[in-house]
Parts: structure tokens; sequence; C-alpha cells
């Protein structure tokens, strides 16, 4: 572990001291103002491009590296920011969406869905599907398109391969997950097991960010937690965790689940990195690494993918 990872569980866990405690309403309040607020008015990575576009009235960003060929900008990594679904947007996750660029040759599509309490499931579940559709209207074929997230995001990875799959949509030709959060009811053992190693999330907020998400839809909704999904015919999967997070086994139990149902899937556990360790990529050295596991299995499963296709 790197001593930047060290110093970073240090200081979240006194930003989690700060959130503890704290009702639905103040944690976001707190959120917008630690994180999405500063991000709004951060300068745009060095050397990427953004554009901010409209599908079908919901907001998403463009971004990706200056460098891309006219080919390569035709493939596309529909990216899911995490945020519990009460916050984040695409300015907190630009950086992480240009270092996926580079190491994917890919550009990257952040979607801008609505937010709790304002908005419930299966409001941005309904988001993600339209933004995929109108990109395959647009002629980007889905063997070029690949799904992505973190935390929440990584949830709405899995749960909108589901609701394609029910539509009879074909399904993107990869998808990754970086500490998804895809278990609402916290069933998995490392919720108690690692609740005084977790650097990061209070146990509280997240009980109550999934009541609010789900609207009094059952929490155990593959469509709200998709460890309880069917899997079979989904696309390979690439999965990521810290081991001393709460939420870890959520993606040991997606890869389970994965291989129960015939799919492909490669997981990669890393020593107490802390959740959705990838967004912190400019500070540390493990989120830098992972993006570029995440690009290299980009890169091969595309490949196989293309030539499935020929």
């Amino acid at each position: 572990m790197s001593w930047q990872c060290t110093l970073s569980n240090a200081v979240m866990r006194l930003s989690k001291w700060y959130m503890h405690g704290k009702n639905f309403t103040a944690a976001k309040a707190a959120m917008i103002k630690i994180a999405d607020k500063p991000a709004e008015k951060a300068p745009f990575p060095d050397g990427a491009t953004v554009e901010k576009v409209q599908f079908s009235n919901v907001n998403c960003e463009w971004v990706y590296d200056a460098s891309l060929t006219e080919e390569q900008k035709q493939q596309v990594i529909l990216y899911f920011h995490g945020g519990g679904f009460f916050a984040g947007s695409p300015a907190t996750h630009r950086d992480t969406a240009h270092r996926l660029s580079v190491s994917a040759r890919m550009r990257t599509l952040l979607v801008d869905y609505s937010l709790t309490p304002e908005h419930v499931f299966p409001v941005a579940l309904n988001q993600a599907v339209i933004v995929y559709q109108r990109l395959l209207s647009t002629g980007i074929s889905a063997n070029k398109i690949a799904f992505g997230g973190d935390s929440a995001g990584g949830n709405l990875t899995l749960a909108v391969m589901k609701q394609l799959q029910l539509k009879g949509i074909e399904l993107p030709f990869a998808g990754f997950c970086i500490s998804p959060w895809a278990d609402l009811t916290h069933s998995g053992q490392s919720w108690q097991r690692n609740r005084y190693k977790e650097a990061m999330i209070p146990q509280d907020l997240l009980k109550n960010a999934a009541l609010v998400y789900a609207a009094g839809e059952p929490l155990d909704n593959p469509l709200i937690s998709p460890v309880f999904a069917d899997m079979q015919d989904f696309p390979p999967l690439y999965v990521i965790a810290g081991a001393t997070e709460i939420l870890v086994d959520d993606t040991n139990r997606i890869e389970q689940q994965a291989k129960h149902c015939g799919v492909k899937v490669e997981k990669k556990i890393w020593s107490k990195a802390p959740h959705a360790f990838t967004t912190m990529a400019s500070f540390l050295p493990e989120g830098r690494e992972a993006i570029n596991d995440i690009g290299n299995f980009l890169t091969t499963t595309q490949s196989s993918a293309l030539k499935s296709a020929k």
C-alpha cells in the first residue's frame, strides 16, 4: 500500500466522522459542499476535451483525450458516476473519465442522471437506458460500447444491463464496476466484518440512501440490488474493490453470480484501497494502476467482440 493510500484513509476517516449522525438531508448538503461544488469550479483535466450534450433531455458530458483519432471516438465508455444516488455529477468524475479515455483509447460519456430525493427508482435507471438507446441510434454499435461506474454507478452498470435484457435490447460488449454498491439490503458479510475498517462510508447514511432511492420498492429487487439479478448472457465483466470496504462482498458476490450464470468475469481486490479509489487517481498510484487495468480489460475484450462480429 502506498503512503498516499495510507494518508487518504486517515483523511477520509475524519470525513466519515464529520458525516456520522447526519440525517439524509444534512448529509446530501454536506456532500455537495465538500465534493460537488468544488468539482464544478475545478479546471478541466489537462489534455481533455469536455463537451456538454443532451440525449432525450438527459444531460451528459463527453470527456475524452484530445489525442484520440476519429475512429477511436466511435468507441464509447458509458459511465455512471457514484454518490449514493443522491450526490455526484459529471464534474466530480471528469478526471476519472479522462484517465479512462487515455487508458482505453475510447470516448467517455458521463451520464448526469437525476438524483434523490427528488427523483427515485426507477428514474436514473430509465434515463441510463434512454441514453444508451440514443447512442445506438447515432450509429455506434453495441460492440463498440462498454458500461462502467463506481459505487452507485457500479449498481447502474449491472441494473441497466438487466433492464436492457428485459427489453430485448442488445447489450454492450463489456462492463466494469468499481466498488459497486450492488446490494441495497446490505446482506454481505463485509457489511459487519469491515464496519470498523471502512475508511469512508458511514453505515447509517448508506442505509438511509438505500431507502430513499428504493422509495418503497423491495430492496432485493434485482434492478435495485443487482447482486440478485440473473446475469445469464451478460457480457464480460471486470470488478474491483478495496479489501477493507464494507461493500467488498458486493464485488465478491457479483463475481460469484456472474460465474454461476456462465459469464466471463475478472476480479481484483486491492489491499486497504478506499471506496471508489479510482476517483482519486490524481493522488493515488493505486487508482492510476486500476484505471490502466480497466483500459487493458476493455481493449482486450473489445478486440474479441469485434472479431466475433465479423
